[in-house]
């Protein structure tokens, strides 16, 4: 639960840290991508650390490539 705790606090900083010279620049853009990164990065941070297994994008990308790869293994061998 401190870890989690942690976690939110260090967000809380660096959103306080990066977000006002965003505004003061009407950066809009670069504020909705920095919040969806920082959201997003520290969402599964607190997933992994509360013991989710998350998946390894690896393992789509090996099985979406293990049939052409198999195809292509029987046609040169």
């Amino acid at each position: 639960m401190w870890v989690v705790l942690l976690i939110i606090f260090i967000t809380i900083v660096v959103a306080l840290y990066e977000v006002p010279p965003l505004i003061k620049a009407k950066q809009t853009k670069e504020l909705v991508i920095f919040f969806v990164l920082l959201l997003s990065a520290s969402s599964l941070l607190i997933v992994h650390s509360i013991g989710v297994t998350l998946p390894n994008p690896s393992d789509y990308l090996t099985y979406m490539y293990k049939p052409i790869s198999d195809t292509l293994y029987r046609l040169f061998q």
